[in-house]
């Protein structure tokens, strides 16, 4: 809140913030929620977070959208209660997660919903679940505890018994040496002894009974929460009860409420104590003697009582507080700033907001295409901003390495040369290509030896900045989109259709095209030399340039659908992956990574549009509402010592790998299968085939002779109104049709053989195929027009489709 205070104040003044070392924000897609009432969180190992709620289910949210889990009209049956209790990760990746009635599996393959197979506690209110590391799946009810492998199979009974009686299961945790620790409610502690499947009690000797328990990350103790008694330190070493449960007296105040602890949590960046209780939410540091002392929370939470439910860590070291009131939120830390800027002025003259889709960074100023305009300057300094005054020029541009400004592009054929002079933009001519009919310059790139590369749609062009001379150095390279060079003289150039090409010092010309991909996008070198590259299918690949080899590299991190807008290795080989919500920051020394969104509250950016470094290191990231200015490195914060790891496989050349001697004995099974499809093809319904003849080329002109004739009339009318809308949902059609989203899929699979998703996509890229033969919009226009919300998605889509590109189809 003080931070966007402060923005306000500054509006025509440069504005780097310095990021509060604790800031709060509202949790993602809060207003996406049918309730603000969020019972605990959960993060899953690929970064989707969980919200558990106490009356509507479960929802997941990936970064853009919330999904939904529970029984309603739609899913009457799903679950017996809405109401979520807690919720873990098996390591097969599949959500478990307790209600007030029974427990259910989450598979994400599929994300289909089923209950335990064991019948036992089919009904039972579930108190607690935890997933341990051996691959068990604990599950705490009323009087006992069940353990259960990933497959859902029941491998043991226990029961904890507390002076004589069994009592419930309350909590569940495992430290870092793999003990399960338990906690009962009304009762005491338990460790599980593995040795002898059996759970050890310890002797608490206090009438308050425990809640929740955490290992300390920088001692040998543990901290426990407790209702009515606060917090005790636990060393599970002593022999002595006195001096192993130690209650800390900065907890032990007089205001009942504030005792009751509810959950607790360590943060990753100061080591600090953080409490939720019955009152409100309490951070405390640990002292050199072990000991709790209060810390203030006047600064960044607001006053007064709050409901606030349970508190856990994310893998970037936020802190997730789930409550009633206020409406659950987060808090970050910085350990260092994160400079951002505004540019308030770009919005006063021009009436938009920054929006900066390409961006170079040069002396303290920057140089942007601003969205919907034309390329601008920006100067930090004195705030000062500018607007190129001309016509003609293309969105393209490249930053000089000889001399102060930028090269551009002008009227297809012509390369400019634009710098500041008296805070205004002025111009000189470089040079003409001696283009061909339809060929236009499309990349820029000055080496390090004062040659200025042109691409254009069919070659690569070089020129020398000091002799003036124009030599033709790679003919036939078909459309360029991107030009880099290294240190020692090679060119490397990312083509639409012939593959990635590299062009050595002595003349040498080397071609890379997997037959999978051919569409090379964007280009980004490493301080060694070598390349990573990014095709417009959203892979990825790396050119090492000692081994000479070119191979795609596959994360286990999972991009969950980005669409990647671009690439940049910085000066220490942390390679940035830039989409549309986030950002990954791969450390490839360490195999690590770190995401950055949009969101966060040091960045508050609405979308990220481009990305760029300096010669210091820094990296600047232009997005709608500003620019941030990061830095990858531990000491800045940007990723923890504690960073995910992310496996990265390199994959051979296909014709060297088993998979491709395996294919050669697949050929007779592909006949074979071949046959079933035909023969599974006739099979279908004839209402199905008079779907899928008729609508060949044209979905508006379908004729089927059937009772349903109508009912597919009516859809077709409400696709073509909304066909432009890429907002316009299957919920949408339903409601439109009034009818239930079931219904609506159960009728349009029984006449054409597809899903209603199925239906519309296939009935959007034929209005495109038709809009593409007419020849007068651009694919990414045709894109646009069809409902299609990125015009790479679209190519991918439309290629599926019809076998061919886009840009092919005539």
């Amino acid at each position: 809140m003080k931070t966007q205070l402060l923005i306000l104040l500054l509006l025509f003044i440069q504005i780097p913030l310095i990021a509060q070392q604790i800031t709060l924000s509202n949790i993602p897609a809060k207003n996406l929620l049918p309730t603000g009432d969020i019972y605990s969180i959960f993060q899953d190992s690929e970064g989707l977070m969980w919200y558990a709620t106490s009356k509507e289910g479960l929802f997941r949210y990936d970064g853009y959208d919330v999904k939904a889990f529970r029984s309603d009209s739609n899913t009457p049956d799903l679950l017996e209660s809405n109401h979520i209790t807690c919720i873990t990760e098996d390591k097969e990746r599949k959500i478990w997660f307790g209600t007030k009635r029974g427990v259910y599996i989450l598979d994400k393959s599929n994300y289909q919903v089923m209950p335990l197979p064991d019948q036992t506690i089919k009904g039972w209110v579930i108190n607690a679940i935890f997933a341990t590391s051996d691959g068990s799946i604990w599950v705490g009810t009323k009087n006992e505890l069940y353990r259960y492998n990933a497959q859902g199979q029941k491998l043991g009974v226990y029961q904890t018994y507390w002076h004589g009686e069994s009592r419930n299961i309350y909590h569940l945790y495992e430290d870092s040496q793999h003990t399960l620790w338990v906690i009962q409610w009304r009762g005491g502690l338990f460790k599980y002894d593995v040795d002898q499947d059996r759970f050890i009690p310890y002797p608490w000797a206090f009438q308050e009974n425990p809640t929740c328990i955490i290992e300390d990350s920088k001692s040998p103790y543990f901290w426990i929460g407790t209702w009515g008694k606060g917090i005790v330190r636990f060393d599970p070493k002593e022999k002595d009860p006195e001096k192993m449960f130690v209650p800390q007296t900065a907890t032990e105040e007089s205001d009942p409420l504030r005792k009751q602890i509810n959950s607790i949590a360590q943060d990753s960046v100061r080591g600090n104590v953080w409490v939720t209780t019955m009152k409100d939410l309490y951070v405390y540091e640990i002292t050199e003697e072990n000991s709790l002392s209060p810390l203030p929370t006047t600064d960044f939470l607001p006053a007064g009582k709050k409901i606030v439910h349970n508190i856990s860590s994310d893998r970037s070291g936020r802190l997730w507080i789930a409550s009633n009131y206020p409406p659950s939120f987060i808090l970050s830390f910085q350990q260092a700033s994160i400079t951002r800027y505004e540019l308030p002025l770009v919005k006063e003259k021009l009436g938009f907001p920054v929006a900066p889709l390409n961006l170079i960074y040069e002396k303290g100023s920057y140089w942007f295409w601003q969205l919907r305009l034309n390329l601008s300057f920006y100067r930090v300094a004195d705030n000062h901003f500018t607007v190129y005054p001309h016509g003609g020029l293309l969105a393209a541009f490249e930053q000089s390495k000889s001399r102060d400004g930028i090269f551009a592009i002008k009227h297809n054929s012509q390369v400019i040369h634009i710098q500041v002079q008296n805070d205004s933009l002025t111009e000189s001519p470089v040079c003409t290509i001696p283009a061909v009919t339809h060929e236009r310059i499309r990349g820029l790139h000055e080496d390090y030896s004062g040659n200025l590369w042109i691409g254009t749609s069919y070659n690569l062009f070089r020129y020398n900045l000091q002799t003036k001379e124009m030599h033709k150095a790679w003919e036939n390279t078909g459309i360029i989109n991107c030009i880099t060079s290294s240190r020692n003289g090679d060119i490397f150039v990312a083509t639409e259709s012939n593959g990635f090409l590299r062009l050595s010092p002595d003349g040498k010309k080397s071609q890379y095209s997997p037959q999978e991909d051919h569409n090379y996008a964007r280009l980004s070198v490493t301080p060694g030399g070598n390349v990573w590259v990014k095709t417009q299918h959203n892979r990825i690949y790396y050119y090492n340039s000692q081994a000479q080899t070119f191979t795609q590299y596959t994360f286990k991190y999972d991009f969950g659908g980005d669409v990647i807008h671009d690439i940049l290795s910085d000066n220490e080989n942390n390679l940035w992956i830039l989409s549309d919500q986030k950002i990954i920051v791969y450390n490839t020394a360490k195999q690590t990574f770190r995401m950055i969104r949009n969101t966060d509250p040091s960045i508050n950016l609405d979308n990220f549009l481009s990305i760029c470094k300096d010669e210091e290191g820094k990296v600047h990231v232009g997005g709608t509402n500003g620019i941030v200015v990061l830095k990858a490195s531990n000491q800045d914060g940007l990723w923890s010592e504690r960073a995910t790891t992310m496996q990265v496989k390199c994959l051979p050349a296909w014709y060297k790998t088993n998979l491709a001697y395996v294919c050669y004995a697949l050929a007779a099974l592909l006949l074979i299968s071949v046959f079933v499809w035909k023969y599974m093809a006739y099979q279908k319904p004839e209402q199905q085939q008079a779907f899928e003849k008729e609508t060949e080329v044209t979905p508006n002109d379908i004729t089927i002779s059937s009772p349903d004739k109508e009912f597919i009339e009516n859809v077709l009318n409400m696709i073509e109104k909304n066909i432009s809308n890429s907002e316009y949902s299957i919920e949408d059609l339903s409601q439109d049709m009034a009818m239930s989203r079931v219904s609506l899929y159960r009728k349009i699979n029984s006449i054409t053989g597809n899903t209603p998703t199925e239906f519309v996509k296939t009935i959007r890229l034929k209005r495109a195929a038709e809009l593409l033969k007419k020849g007068k919009l651009t694919v990414s226009e045709v894109a646009y027009e069809v409902g299609f919300s990125s015009p790479s998605y679209f190519t991918q889509a439309f290629k599926k489709m019809f076998g061919v590109l886009p840009t092919n189809y005539r």
